[in-house]
């Protein structure tokens, strides 16, 4: 009897060991920031096609493990397609492309909180963003679900959707209208217990983050996540050129994460092909929208390249005409504001978008002269964005490294005077520089920096390249 009681129970045990350590295996796909690419783009050097919704669409289908598509924010800005038609063409395309969730960014968030409310409602995938909250209406913000749970082959799984707050500094509060994006940890440890009461064991946090905030405080207030999808390594992925491919192993009996790897897959539309349906509708876009974005806005007299800091023509150009059309003392611009020069002869608003393809809006904000050029000298540090500037001449020490002197309007700058500046949104808190922000005032136009570009242009005959050196070297005079 005792030996028969003894087998019994060594098969019970090994029945249960082995259903233990037995696994599901899925694959969870993470393609976020489009930023308006919503087709294949040949590279003008390899000539690899790359990118789009269609070859997106192919690539999942092609997965053998049961699987799931996700995707961060900013799915829009970045091409005139993508911004004239304000949310509405990427929602259509990710609807089509299969994505089961998605975490909205800064440049949703800049579509303004009326349009988002608008198109998000047309999502067939839930927008998830547990920690933006309506301040007017009370609650969470509507077009926002905290979370949704799903199932991934036999995986039962729930995706809590979290934005870093530094989406909000990224926005005019204008377009915020009432939204605070709360504290992400604090409100992981919230949803995560949540789907625990609902016995969901694998967890998935879907972030939307920028470089300088860190998943680990995620970690720490919210033991119960078994996966970070986003953050750092997504915005290493570049885009749609690239797919982040998570595996997981998944207790079958626990319903635990027992183990997970990442990988980098580049989105080669010759390797993984184009879904039909998705290509036409891309295609649709592009062509409804050519009469006007052919449409001629000016023109120039010699080609403004952007060569990059210290000196880049079209740059200079851009903070020229901010400080022109805000009647400013300075006008300042960063480097990676701008995303091409112009060749001679006429410009169309596409070559005025490649030019300057952000949806950033034109602030006007006064600082004490001390402040400014303190401001102008964090700029040269590892941490700071190169400033290309209007109305100024700042002087370098001979390594370059160091700003030992400005001046404004020709004059050495006063430490008590309080000066003008107009500039992109995105140089104030969070933008960069941390010295701006030390101003005395501050007041958004809420136009954006593109339609002054275009202001300018339409007031020039024919534009020239414009004075260089206004960073140079040496030792103070």
């Amino acid at each position: 009897m005792n030996s028969r009681r003894a087998a019994v129970w060594l098969l019970a045990a090994s029945v249960l060991g082995c259903g233990c350590a037995r696994t599901d295996d899925i694959a969870v796909y993470y393609a976020g920031g489009a930023h308006g690419r919503f087709w294949s783009e040949k590279d003008a050097a390899s000539g690899a096609e790359t990118g789009g919704f269609a070859a997106l669409k192919k690539m999942v289908a092609a997965e053998k493990k049961p699987h799931i598509l996700l995707s961060g924010g900013d799915w829009s800005a970045g091409t005139p397609e993508g911004a004239l038609t304000r949310g509405e063409a990427a929602v259509q395309l990710m609807n089509m492309a299969g994505y089961a969730a998605a975490v909205p960014g800064a440049g949703e968030f800049a579509l303004g909180a009326a349009q988002l409310e608008a198109v998000l409602p047309r999502a067939r995938f839930p927008v998830l963003c547990a920690n933006v909250y309506d301040g007017a209406k009370g609650g969470r913000a509507s077009f926002c679900k905290p979370y949704v749970i799903t199932r991934v082959g036999p995986v039962k799984a729930g995706i809590i959707g979290l934005v870093g707050p530094s989406a909000a500094r990224a926005v005019p509060r204008e377009l915020m209208r009432g939204l605070s994006i709360r504290n992400p940890a604090d409100e992981a440890r919230r949803q995560a217990a949540a789907l625990a009461r609902e016995n969901v064991k694998f967890i998935i946090a879907l972030v939307q983050f920028s470089p300088e905030e860190d998943e680990d405080a995620l970690r720490a207030a919210a033991p119960g996540i078994s996966l970070i999808v986003g953050g750092r390594p997504a915005l290493e992925a570049g885009g749609l050129s690239r797919v982040l491919r998570y595996d997981a192993a998944v207790g079958s009996v626990s319903g635990a994460l027992r183990r997970a790897s990442r990988s980098s897959i580049a989105l080669d539309a010759r390797r993984w092909g184009k879904d039909p349906a998705v290509s036409a509708e891309a295609g649709r876009v592009r062509r409804s929208l050519e009469k006007t974005l052919s449409r001629v806005v000016g023109s120039a007299e010699a080609p403004l390249p952007h060569s990059g800091w210290p000196d880049s023509a079209a740059a200079n150009w851009a903070a020229d005409c901010l400080r022109r059309w805000g009647r400013a003392d300075m006008g300042i611009i960063a480097e990676d504001d701008v995303a091409s020069g112009l060749d001679q002869g006429r410009i169309t608003l596409r070559r005025l978008y490649e030019l300057y393809p952000r949806d950033e809006s034109a602030v006007f904000f006064k600082m004490r002269g001390a402040d400014l050029q303190a401001a102008l000298g964090e700029s040269l540090s590892h941490k700071g964005r190169r400033l290309f500037i209007s109305g100024a001449r700042a002087r370098l020490d001979e390594n370059g490294g160091k700003l030992v002197s400005l001046e404004i309007d020709g004059k050495p700058v006063s430490a008590n005077k309080i000066y003008r500046v107009c500039a992109p949104d995105g140089m104030l808190p969070g933008g960069g520089a941390a010295g701006f922000s030390r101003v005395v005032e501050f007041a958004n136009s809420c136009e954006l920096v593109r339609d002054k570009l275009r202001w300018c242009m339409g007031r020039q005959r024919g534009m020239l390249p414009p004075e260089a050196g206004r960073w140079g070297k040496g030792k103070s005079d």
